[in-house]
């Protein structure tokens, strides 16, 4: 009998063994897939879902960053276009100034806007905050970095390059997805403008882009080179994505200054803005009212002027005023917008 009995448990302990290695072989993450029977279907090759459960090593323009698994209060450092496009659960935003165009937004969430404190990084707010992490742009300082770092996990991107930038967030933060899902709708709202465009106007139309501050004229570029790469400019979209002509002075200045976003302009080039069409914004995203309006009442003297009405496009009613509420800005949001700016002109919406 207790021959039998030690058999018998033997038995079931090889039994046990065996079901214990069917369990262990599902596969998981960094484990070998198991074998597909040949009676099956060949899968299609598919990228690995990635495991949102795990802190991710996130390496950036200054160093590597242990971000947390699903954060849940992320401040935003001037990203909040591409983070509201994810939307993420922001706690604290940057302020932009009077009429921001993601103001609404941010209030409907919610979001306070108190980064700054008297044109400083308002380091006590993001604080009191208490963030689980803090995306910025890299145009913050590494002393900026550094003491952010010390309240919570930082990772910083490329706000000019939201294309790929958004995408970098979207693995940051385990919405990879809905940030190749971002790209993809803005490409295809680009696709259906550029050819609304050029069925209302034709093609090999020519633009130009000015901006006006006090005191100042400044006529954009397409790109513009940073470390050897070619980036777009706040108002780039207009050649590089919907496909119309810079002018000649335009392609001239940006050979010499390819650095530059800008040139800026005297009044005596004025008759060389050529263009089709010509898109005027008056200010910066941040500014308030008062500067606003300081702009306005200065280029308003441009305009009285003679020089001014000689320009073909002023001639012949075809300059668009365009807020630099979203024209100076990058972000997903802000570029759809100016796609639907340009799509309302020139098919005289």
């Amino acid at each position: 009998m207790k021959a039998k009995r030690f058999t018998l448990l033997s038995l079931a302990g090889v039994i046990m063994l065996l079901l214990l290695a069917a369990c262990g072989g599902e596969k998981t993450s960094g484990s070998s897939p198991a074998a597909v029977p040949s009676s099956s279907p060949t899968p299609k090759a598919a990228s690995p879902t990635p495991d949102n459960s795990q802190p991710r090593v996130i390496k950036h323009k200054y160093g590597e960053t242990k971000v947390p698994a699903s954060p849940k209060r992320i401040v935003s450092f001037n990203l909040e276009d591409m983070l509201l496009s994810l939307k993420l659960p922001l706690v604290m935003a940057s302020p932009h100034g009077e009429n921001y165009y993601l103001e609404d937004r941010l209030k409907e969430a919610k979001i306070p806007m108190t980064l700054w404190a008297s044109d400083n990084i308002n380091f006590e707010a993001i604080l009191s905050a208490n963030p689980d992490l803090i995306l910025a742009t890299e145009a913050i300082t590494q002393a900026a970095y550094d003491q952010m770092s010390k309240i919570a996990p930082t990772v910083v991107f490329n706000r000019d390059a939201w294309r790929t930038s958004i995408v970098e967030i979207g693995k940051t933060v385990g919405l990879e997805t809905e940030a190749v899902k971002v790209v993809k709708d803005y490409d295809e709202k680009v696709k259906q403008a550029k050819a609304t465009i050029t069925k209302a106007v034709g093609e090999n139309k020519t633009v130009a882009f000015l901006r006006t501050q006090v005191k100042s004229l400044q006529l954009y570029f397409p790109t513009y080179l940073a470390e050897k790469t070619a980036f777009p400019t706040y108002v780039g979209l207009i050649y590089t994505d919907l496909g119309l002509t810079p002018i000649a002075k335009v392609t001239e200045l940006a050979k010499a200054t390819p650095d530059r976003q800008n040139a800026l302009i005297s009044q005596e080039v004025l008759p060389e803005l050529n263009a089709d069409y010509l898109f005027v914004t008056t200010g910066g995203s941040t500014g308030n009212a008062e500067t606003i309006k300081k702009n306005q009442d200065d280029f308003s003297e441009v305009e009285k002027s003679a020089v001014w009405k000689s320009i073909p496009a002023v001639a012949q009613n075809r300059v668009y005023y365009v807020s630099p509420k979203h024209w100076i800005s990058f972000g997903p949001i802000a570029d759809e917008m100016k796609v639907n700016d340009v799509v309302n002109a020139l098919t005289r919406k």
